[in-house]
């Protein structure tokens, strides 16, 4: 093998470490960004069913004070 022939297989063989890491880093950003989309919705759904709770307490009072 000639000194051409290594220095190219070095770098293809270092080129495919660091491309397998970033593909790497990328399949475990992905992975937090949905776990952080799921968390942002899960609070969006309890901010949602704390108004509707806000207002069912707020119609009781009115209901309550007609009485």
């Amino acid at each position: 093998m000639n000194i051409a022939s290594r220095v190219d297989a070095s770098y293809w063989l270092e080129y495919s470490e660091i491309r397998d890491e970033d593909s790497l880093i990328l399949n475990e950003l992905d992975h937090y960004k949905q776990v952080f989309l799921e968390e942002e919705e899960e609070e969006t759904d309890v901010e949602l069913k704390n108004n509707d709770f806000k207002k069912m307490i707020s119609d009781l009072k009115s209901t309550i004070s007609k009485v």
